[in-house]
């Protein structure tokens, strides 16, 4: 937190500088910002997932299990939201090295339409790759608990009975994105717990519907830059959907979820010698898969609008 404070500070005191490299510095120290900003949240989403498997744990009344989410974890989603919120809403400075692009003539235009008429359908077929991936991904299991029977029997001294009483067959669980987004907005309603609200937002919120909604937000401005007559027809439209999936692109957080699944079976892995077995499972690699189709979407349908309307990309990405 201290050093993106700076890093703001330096943008900010820079950003109307006469020395074009201290506008660079300014520029480069917010751009750093913004990208890292959502970076401080994949504990947030492992402690959503440890609590749904731990909660699941409990098969009374021979097994019971304690768990809650606290205070610390209001404060800390608190934090990682505001922190991405507030650092996507400050404007990057303008790029003393940016070249003023020359409008494209109309019989130069007419040369590249037919090559612009193939982003939208590049976009389509990118967006239902993804979408195999997505739906696979969050409904798959990405992480999966069981207990070692043995183990926990001789931790409480009774290993002779390791014969009679199979805690593995009664203790088994796996865990879905979308299963736990379920399961925790549905103790949410039973409960009223706030901080279960905030889990399953965190999780179907931000997780999976903002991922959704830039995926559309990508395809749309796709479909636009295809449909373009002349040239720089579309620099609004263009500019207004790439400057919402530039912003909901920070806020969308399955990469960095996916990250806390794989920290969370890690980070578990203290638990082992009580007899508590925590894996990560196939599911991970779908979601890693569709967030690396969601990547080579959005570079490439911005990449595409920027050389189809330069003027309306760069106002998309300097004011997103």
């Amino acid at each position: 937190p201290v050093a993106k404070l700076v890093l703001l500070a330096i943008g900010e005191l820079w950003r109307h500088s006469p020395e074009p490299w201290k506008v660079r510095a300014a520029r480069r120290s917010i751009l750093s910002v913004q990208v890292v900003s959502k970076w401080a949240s994949p504990d947030m989403f492992a402690f959503a997932l440890l609590y749904y498997l731990l909660r699941s744990l409990s098969v009374p009344p021979l097994l019971e299990s304690l768990q809650v989410l606290d205070v610390g974890f209001t404060c800390y989603n608190i934090f990682c939201v505001s922190s991405v919120v507030s650092t996507m809403s400050v404007t990057l400075p303008a790029d003393p090295d940016e070249p003023t692009s020359p409008n494209r003539s109309s019989a130069g235009w007419l040369g590249l339409q037919r090559a612009y008429t193939l982003v939208g359908p590049c976009a389509v077929a990118l967006s239902l790759t993804w979408g195999f991936f997505f739906a696979r991904g969050i409904t798959s299991p990405v992480l999966s608990m069981y207990l070692d029977t043995d183990t926990i029997l001789q931790e409480l001294g009774l290993a002779s009975l390791s014969s009679v009483i199979d805690i593995k067959a009664l203790v088994n669980s796996d865990v879905s994105l979308w299963k736990a987004t379920s399961t925790l907005w549905s103790w949410f309603l039973a409960s009223g717990e706030l901080n279960l609200l905030l889990a399953s937002t965190m999780l179907g919120g931000l997780g999976l519907a903002a991922t959704v909604l830039d995926m559309a937000l990508l395809l749309a401005a796709g479909l636009t830059v295809s449909l373009q007559a002349t040239p720089n027809s579309g620099d609004g439209l263009v500019s207004a959907l790439l400057k919402a999936s530039h912003f909901v692109k920070h806020l969308a957080m399955l990469d960095v979820c996916a990250t806390g699944v794989v920290v969370v079976s890690y980070a578990a892995g203290i638990y082992r010698e009580q007899g508590m077995m925590i894996q990560i499972q196939y599911g991970i690699l779908y979601v890693i898969a569709s967030e690396l189709v969601h990547n080579l979407a959005f570079y490439y349908v911005m990449s595409a609008a920027a050389f189809s309307s330069p003027k309306g990309a760069k106002r998309a990405s300097d004011e997103g």
